[in-house]
């Protein structure tokens, strides 16, 4: 009788919330990833190349695939990673962030891309997140990673609009009225 063969082991590389660099992008629904500084400049730096992303199979072979690794590739020069909270079988949930492999990391930024596609052809900002904070459309396609992070991480309006809505997501956490009605 034969018996299959175990599943093929990855090695999963944990993150504990404390070891969160700014430069990193956090994957994954809710407030603790979309006000995250990295996040916000992934995105910018997505919606900075999405006419390129749009036309690069009509200018190349694997165009678009070329165009999203580089994102990725931008992001760890500048010792960014991609992480996500994502449950991993056998493996206990709590607040831990894992680390996701380049080809992942690619596939999750082709969706990004996708998306921004998407909200454009309705006729839409491509990120709404990045129109209230007034990042919308002011990287051009030649603007690095790193100074996106930086101007993102600097900016005293986009501080101050993280930390309202930080507080705002607390809130909800902890079911408390927005406001008080008399």
């Amino acid at each position: 009788m034969m018996s299959t063969p175990p599943p093929p082991v990855t090695h999963i590389h944990f993150v504990d919330t404390s070891e969160i660099k700014t430069q990193d992008v956090l994957l994954g629904k809710g407030g603790a990833s979309g006000g995250h500084v990295g996040t916000i400049a992934f995105k910018a730096l997505v919606e900075s190349r999405l006419d390129s992303y749009r036309n690069a199979n009509y200018t190349m072979r694997n165009g678009k695939n070329i165009l999203t690794l580089q994102v990725v590739h931008l992001i760890h020069l500048s010792g960014g990673r991609f992480l996500t909270t994502d449950a991993h079988p056998g493996v206990e949930s709590s607040r831990r962030w894992s680390v996701l492999e380049s080809m992942v990391a690619r596939i999750k930024v082709r969706e990004y891309f996708r998306e921004f596609i998407k909200n454009v052809q309705k006729q839409r900002r491509p990120c709404v997140l990045l129109d209230k904070i007034g990042l919308s459309g002011i990287f051009c396609k030649n603007s690095t990673y790193t100074e996106i992070v930086f101007y993102v991480a600097t900016s005293p309006h986009i501080r101050d609009f993280l930390s309202a809505r930080n507080e705002v997501i607390e809130k909800r956490k902890q079911k408390i009225p927005l406001c008080n009605k008399k």
